[in-house]
């Protein structure tokens, strides 16, 4: 939209997906990236910050597929997914995916080009609840644990005037913990995540256009509908869970837990 003018042709949506494939998913990060080019509509301005493997072995889960627009590669690429195709943004290097300040140096110059009513980030990984999330087999570093997550996110949206980002989801295991939900509650809105270990083939990125038609629960009510469906299409529905959590209920419920332990410790006998 034009400055201080009429902005109805901008977007809904920003979304950075943080797609850190440098390990044995790349295979299933090559198969969400060509979802999510079936999924783009004019409502979201879908960014992917990908990172792929040098490993080529497909037995390993590891995969040297091209993708549109930048074609085979390891390493680091941002690319903007439109309705008219991939636009490579030029973004280079081997990246370590578990380093805050690569969400940092993206996610400012994202969401600071790319404004939206609605901001969001798709963590994309393997998750281990409180230990954190990602695996970067180039660098051979640990996760990226909920404390530089959030560090990261809160200077993009202090750099970029966000405020709060209305979403952050895990396309990763174990996220939907208390502990990240407390970590996360003073820069985001909600978080959509799943409590149990996801499968290989994760979200369904296909269903993104409607999904990015309103608001918050509208994208998340979207998004867990489609993974299920393809969930059950898949043969693992029985074992998936996703939930969107109101991080704003996060104070009350931890208050409540502590009231619950207090009260347990006044009489441990009686806590059965």
């Amino acid at each position: 939209g034009t400055i201080g003018g009429n902005t109805e042709d901008a977007a809904n949506w920003t979304i950075l997906v943080y797609l850190a494939a440098d390990n044995n998913l790349e295979k299933d990060a090559v198969t969400d990236f060509q979802e999510m080019q079936a999924g783009v509509s004019d409502d979201v301005n879908l960014l992917v910050l990908m990172d792929r493997a040098a490993n080529d072995d497909p037995a390993g889960g590891y995969s040297a597929d091209p993708i549109d627009g930048v074609g085979s590669f390891s390493g680091v690429r941002l690319v903007r997914i439109t309705p008219g195709g991939v636009e490579d943004l030029n973004v280079r290097g081997d990246t370590d995916m578990t380093a805050p300040q690569i969400l940092e140096q993206v996610g400012a110059m994202v969401f600071a080009r790319y404004p939206a009513e609605h901001t969001g980030v798709v963590f994309w990984d393997h998750g281990g609840a409180w230990n954190g999330f990602a695996v970067d087999e180039s660098s051979g570093s640990g996760s990226m644990t909920p404390d530089e997550i959030v560090t990261g996110l809160q200077k993009v949206a202090t750099d970029t005037g966000i405020g709060k980002f209305s979403l952050v989801a895990f396309d990763a295991c174990l996220m939907a913990e208390l502990e990240i939900a407390t970590a996360l509650a003073p820069v985001s809105e909600y978080l959509l995540a799943s409590e149990e270990v996801v499968p290989n083939h994760g979200m369904d990125y296909s269903v993104l256009a409607s999904a990015v038609t309103g608001d918050v629960p509208q994208f998340a009510t979207t998004m867990i509908e489609g993974f299920r469906q393809q969930s059950d299409v898949m043969g693992d529905l029985a074992t998936v869970t996703m939930s969107l959590l109101d991080l704003a209920q996060i104070g009350p419920v931890n208050a409540a837990l502590e009231a619950m332990q207090q009260a347990v410790a006044i009489d441990p006998s009686a806590s059965v």
